[in-house]
């Protein structure tokens, strides 16, 4: 299925551990440029899951009308205590997340380069053959189990030598969804599986072009454009086809990375198609089962959580707010951004 966001796993299992001081992600030098916006956005990510975390422990009246939307279940109600306790713990993981300066010690890598760094091995690496008949480079025999199609190899590593000191960064499967789908596939997240000598399987997300360079990729920024409102212009209604230069809440950067982030191994969350795993009007009339799987309710909890920090809500007409509109609102939810 064609989607902005083409969730691209490799054909293995494996298992990161927990990390106590929270998953370390780095943002590529190709995402860093004069007009990106791009660490602005991977740190809102972050926020609004915090956010959601802060507002899920004081459980203030509107999120709690927001997790009733989003996640089914009342959370003023002590029977809602396993959902919202399972909601909170990705949540909390994803707010635990902190950026690191080198690669090296990152286990979630943002990269921005339009999957370009994915080539065939070079024909004189050492190969061997799976059970499936795919080649395989020694290190990674007993530690991956590929797909039916031939690993890409990361250029990068191919030019600074470090393949064999660094085996993480092998692709299986996944190919160049960027290249293959040009801009209808914004977002991608490959997995690397976990090598024995590292112990932790890690995952890029890439960000393809040209959203890379959208004017506008956090909902701080879009709070400040002039002569926009996000009551009057916008609601949570949106298309995913939305070009770059989108001036929407769901079309922001940080709102579709939160989204890819519950996709890594520790959270394991999906895109239930049930029937369509994206868009407000879909995610807010699923099974309780589906929603808690569900990648989108989590980005969408997210946004709302930190939407309350800028004075906004969903309406109060149970009809409006199922048909996403928002209104402004004089609480203080006790952080401003």
């Amino acid at each position: 299925m064609v989607s902005f966001l083409s969730f691209a796993v490799l054909a293995y299992t494996f298992f990161i551990p927990c990390l106590a001081d929270g998953l370390p992600y780095y943002v590529h030098p190709t995402c860093v440029h004069n007009d990106s916006g791009v660490q602005e956005a991977i740190e809102e990510a972050v926020l609004m899951a915090q956010r959601s975390v802060a507002r899920l422990d004081t459980k203030d009246p509107d999120i709690r009308k927001v997790f009733w939307y989003t996640f089914g279940a009342d959370i003023s109600r002590r029977t809602s205590n396993i959902p919202m306790r399972k909601v909170r713990k990705i949540m909390k993981g994803i707010g635990d997340m902190k950026g690191v300066e080198t690669m090296q010690d990152s286990v979630v890598r943002i990269i921005c380069d339009h999957d370009k760094r994915w080539k065939p091995p070079p024909e004189d690496m050492k190969l061997q053959k799976d059970k499936l008949g795919n080649d395989l480079p020694d290190w990674s025999q007993d530690s991956l189990k590929p797909s039916d199609e031939r690993a890409l190899i990361d250029a990068e590593q191919l030019k600074d030598g470090t393949l064999d000191t660094e085996p993480w960064r092998l692709n299986f499967g996944h190919k160049r969804v960027c290249h293959e789908r040009g801009s209808i596939a914004m977002y991608t997240l490959t997995y690397h599986g976990s090598i024995p000598k590292f112990g932790k399987g890690r995952a890029d997300v890439t960000i393809c072009s040209p959203f890379d360079r959208a004017p506008v990729t956090t909902l701080r920024k879009l709070m400040t454009i002039p002569d926009f409102d996000i009551v009057r212009d916008t609601t949570l209604v949106g298309s995913r086809d939305s070009p770059p230069t989108a001036m929407a809440p769901t079309a922001l950067m940080s709102f579709m990375l939160l989204h890819e982030l519950t996709h890594l191994v520790d959270f394991d969350r999906e895109d239930v198609p049930e029937p369509d795993p994206y868009g407000w009007q879909h995610i807010i009339h699923m099974s309780l089962e589906s929603r808690l799987l569900n990648a989108d309710n989590y980005a969408f909890l997210g946004l709302l959580a930190l939407l309350g920090d800028y004075r906004v809500k969903l309406d109060g007409d149970q009809r409006r707010a199922k048909g996403g509109y928002l209104v402004n609102t004089d609480y203080d939810f006790g952080f401003r951004p």
